[in-house]
């Protein structure tokens, strides 16, 4: 119903401004969240939505007895914990960091601590836990002052046969297939076939929170 909506909605945004590092009280800035990431804002509702959003996370702030993962990372910077810091900070996936964990791992390289970091941009999938589209590129900005970058490429994969990467590469030109990959092959099947071709202890995996069938 409408109030469970607005419920999810507000919870929404109270993450995602969490995940970005603001407190509720910048309107535009919450509205630029719920842009990006889809969210409707209702306006026909006698709350004051941006109030309620910056009183949700206050009063977050003060239930240290009451978290959940989102807490578990953004108490960090909201109560100016001091991390570990380390000589070699090393992150996978960084292309779906948020500004929040990009904020951590500075603190965690310290002064002069080396990062290396491993990502693809074309591949952010994080987008619903606030992922910085632009993660990559901003931490390539942030290690450059902080001393310099050097990027390395991975252009060949492991993972793929060889008629999988020419199908990608229509798409996606600049990597390859390993010299003793194997040649594969690409089936289009649909739903009604692919039931018709399963047995009982197949297992089907996807990229997706909706249901296969």
């Amino acid at each position: 119903d409408a109030a469970a909506e607005l419920k999810m909605t507000i919870a929404q945004l109270v993450n995602l401004a969490k995940y970005n590092m603001l407190d509720g009280s910048n309107r535009h800035a919450l509205d630029d969240l719920a842009a990006n990431h889809g969210i409707v804002i209702p306006a026909d509702t006698s709350y004051d939505i941006y109030k309620v959003i910056t009183d949700v996370i206050h009063d977050s702030k003060e239930m240290r007895n009451l978290i959940d993962f989102v807490d578990m990372i953004w108490f960090i910077y909201a109560h100016k914990i001091t991390v570990e810091t380390f000589d070699r900070v090393v992150a996978d996936e960084i292309q779906d960091f948020n500004p929040l964990q990009q904020h951590i791992v500075k603190l965690m390289m310290g002064k002069s601590g080396l990062f290396i970091g491993v990502g693809d941009d074309r591949q952010s999938i994080y987008g619903f836990a606030g992922a910085d589209v632009y993660s990559i590129r901003n931490m390539q900005e942030t290690m450059h002052k902080h001393g310099g970058i050097v990027v390395m490429p991975l252009n060949q994969t492991r993972r793929c046969p060889i008629s999988v990467v020419n199908y990608a590469k229509s798409m996606v030109a600049d990597f390859d297939a390993m010299p003793d990959a194997i040649q594969g092959s690409i089936e289009r099947i649909y739903t009604d076939k692919a039931i018709e071709l399963m047995n009982p202890t197949d297992m089907g995996l996807c990229r997706t929170n909706a249901p296969l069938v």
